[in-house]
């Protein structure tokens, strides 16, 4: 929670020392942030350290930093929600359980959120099928957001099946590209993997059983292969898809 922009901080050395060190994660540098604040990276220690009384117009400027930075990581957030789901939207596409894709969208973010560190990412989360299941491309993603969340969300994306390629060994391909793919995707991954298993193992009724058994085993494939991402949803889903295969082969 951001202090009170009317805070008085020339006592306060315990606040200016919140101020900075809160800018100071969102700017990047000490180098960087002092010269924004317009003084030498040695006087914004000391006023960070308590050594020297910090002034109204440099808490001011720290406050405008922050603030700024953390209207952007709302707006980054709000903007791949509304981006994903009028994407899923204007091709009708539904989940294969009957839902909107954009509550599975959902589903997964406040699955992903829990373990994801960095507005990006949770931004990435509400895009991860974009590529794969609508009408647009990279390109048309780097143009909306960030390269590197346009890169994210491909490395989440599944490659294209050759005509010649058995389904075995495009999955394992499939995995493959998963593995090798940053954490954050990887946790994201995790996430789209929970919820879709999810989704099966709340079914009263598995009517497709030998449809139903490779798709567990495809996801449990992937899963296994997810060692960079969140220990917890690997596990979760590895558990929740053991569950699945004991039912299918009851």
């Amino acid at each position: 929670m951001f202090v009170q922009l009317n805070a008085k901080t020339e006592h306060r050395p315990e606040l200016a020392n919140t101020l900075v060190t809160q800018a100071l994660a969102l700017v990047g540098t000490q180098v960087e942030l002092a010269s924004r604040l317009g003084m030498s990276p040695k006087a914004l220690r000391e006023i960070s350290n308590g050594d020297t009384r910090m002034r109204y117009p440099v808490q001011h400027a720290l406050e405008s930093i922050i603030a700024q930075r953390s209207n952007h990581q709302r707006c980054i957030v709000e903007h791949a929600r509304i981006y994903a789901c009028a994407a899923h939207d204007a091709i009708g596409h539904h989940h294969p359980m009957g839902m909107p894709y954009r509550e599975h969208l959902r589903l997964v973010v406040d699955v992903a959120s829990e373990q994801l560190e960095h507005v990006e990412h949770m931004a990435a989360a509400w895009l991860h099928d974009i590529l794969e299941h609508t009408q647009h491309n990279l390109s048309m993603l780097k143009e909306s957001f960030p390269d590197d969340m346009a890169v994210l969300v491909d490395s989440l994306t599944k490659p294209t099946k050759h005509a010649w390629e058995q389904p075995n060994d495009y999955s394992a391909r499939v995995a493959r590209r998963l593995a090798n793919a940053p954490a954050p995707a990887q946790t994201i991954k995790l996430a789209d993997l929970l919820c879709n298993l999810d989704h099966l193992n709340k079914t009263d009724t598995i009517p497709d059983r030998p449809s139903a058994l490779i798709y567990v085993q495809h996801k449990l494939q992937v899963a296994d292969q997810l060692a960079q991402g969140a220990p917890l949803l690997r596990e979760r889903c590895l558990r929740t898809g053991s569950e699945l295969l004991e039912r299918i082969n009851r």
